[in-house]
């Protein structure tokens, strides 16, 4: 079988372009890695990772006096198990709460070595949102660890369904 210099000049060609993709790839994912270990700012990594606690009936209470759900599909929250996960991102760490039913509420977040959590926008507002459309997004919350054990405190949060929810003792799976 014979091949001619074109034949073999685009077998070459080819042959060098799966190369340069294949170690692109490589390079891409510890590029990848590094940069999402770097997007950590000092004093804030040992806040990231999941943590679980009872939402309950007094941590509902708590908050009624600014509660509204004059929002469509909007109802008060009942006592449940949250699972938080607070995860480092590249560019932007997110705060995920999960309920029992797997229903689950992100947003994004930035995070402070000098304790203070500032909560932003809704990851995916269609799928899951504190209050509706009518409260705005952005609360800010104090934490503190000890151990296991995860603190967190609303220092400005005009949602009480979300307050009722972050507020209190979070332990660390």
């Amino acid at each position: 079988m014979s091949r001619t210099p074109q034949t073999l000049l685009a077998i070459s060609a080819s042959v060098a372009s799966l190369a340069l993709v294949a170690g692109c790839g490589s390079e891409s994912k510890s590029a990848t890695s590094a940069s999402t270990t770097a997007a950590a700012k000092p004093g804030t990594a040992s806040l990231y990772g999941t943590y679980e606690r009872d939402v309950t009936k007094a941590d509902i209470e708590r908050t009624d006096k600014i509660r509204s759900e004059a929002g469509p599909n909007q109802e008060k929250p009942k006592p449940d198990h949250v699972v938080l996960t607070i995860a480092e991102g590249d560019p932007q760490a997110t705060i995920t709460a999960t309920g029992s039913d797997g229903f689950a509420i992100a947003m994004d977040m930035d995070v402070s070595s000098r304790g203070k959590l500032d909560l932003s926008t809704y990851v995916y507002p269609g799928k899951g949102a504190y209050c509706g459309p009518d409260i705005p997004a952005p609360a800010s919350y104090s934490w503190k660890l000890h151990g296991r054990t995860m603190v967190l405190r609303a220092q400005k949060d005009p949602c009480a369904d979300r307050d009722s929810t972050l507020t209190g003792k979070w332990t660390r799976r």
